[in-house]
């Protein structure tokens, strides 16, 4: 399956959609890992250590949006 995610501007505090969708996916990630809620060491990528679920969750309650989809090969 597929997702997209996006998110709106906000006016408090006043945020274009292009620094929430770049900034807070990373601030949530960075608290996940100082949390330790991240595992492993070295670089790796996100799709195999950050737990989706959790990730999600946190986005959700900033308001982003997703929209989830199935891909045939």
């Amino acid at each position: 399956s597929a997702m997209e995610m996006w998110a709106d501007n906000t006016t408090r505090p006043q945020l274009s959609a292009v620094a929430r969708d770049t900034g807070f996916p990373l601030a949530i990630a960075a608290v996940m890992h100082g949390r330790g809620e991240i595992p492993g060491t070295g670089v790796q990528s996100p799709e195999e250590v950050v737990p989706p679920d959790p990730f999600f969750r946190e986005l959700k309650k900033r308001g982003f949006t997703f929209k989830r989809w199935s891909v045939k090969p």
